[in-house]
């Protein structure tokens, strides 16, 4: 997890995480261990509980972190371009490198 964050360099940041309902934040931090888990905490806290504060490590990207995506799906019409269903994409066998940029495509896509 912390050779992750040197390779992030705070790009974890960028992510979406306030748009994502608490079961797709779960999965995804479990996924990716992206976050520390006080900042997993802070976030689902933060979901939960409608005045709730982020921690001041977090509260600087909090304006990000609760954009909406645009609807533009570029990085999804790749693989409908290529063919690929959803059950061939999980079944490739992908690096954790190759995992957390897809991730990240994703969300920030």
């Amino acid at each position: 997890a912390a050779s992750q964050r040197r390779v992030l360099e705070g790009a974890q940041y960028s992510v979406r995480f306030l748009t994502m309902t608490c079961q797709q934040f779960k999965a995804g931090q479990a996924a990716t261990q992206f976050l520390t888990k006080e900042e997993e905490e802070s976030i689902l806290f933060y979901m939960l509980h409608k005045r709730a504060v982020l921690t001041k490590d977090l509260q600087a990207y909090q304006v990000s972190m609760s954009t909406q995506r645009q609807k533009n799906n570029g990085f999804l019409k790749h693989f409908q371009k290529t063919k690929l269903q959803n059950t061939e994409v999980k079944a490739v066998k992908a690096s954790l490198a190759e995992k957390i940029v897809i991730f990240i495509a994703c969300i920030l896509d």
